[in-house]
């Protein structure tokens, strides 16, 4: 689905120091994780203060489903390095 966002040459060799672009991954996945849950509660908070009636439970319950989403993904990634 998602390519691998890893700095790594054509040859499949990692920079100057695997190390380091292994950590610099990691730290970009945490960001991207925290910043995809942070919109996600935005977009609830602003829907529950806005909207009323049956369009603020459903945008509640599609924000929780993609926020459900994020995080099971996240696990996954997480386990599928675990693996490897």
């Amino acid at each position: 689905m998602t390519e691998d966002r890893d700095l790594e040459d054509v040859d499949g060799k990692t920079g100057e120091d695997g190390a380091e672009s292994d950590a610099n991954s990691e730290y970009r996945r945490l960001l991207s994780y925290r910043g995809a849950l942070l919109m996600l509660a935005v977009l609830a908070v602003t829907g529950a203060y806005s909207l009323t009636g049956k369009m603020r439970i459903f945008v509640l319950i599609l924000d929780a489903g993609l926020a459900l989403k994020v995080v099971l993904r996240h696990f996954r990634e997480k386990l599928d390095d675990t693996d490897q």
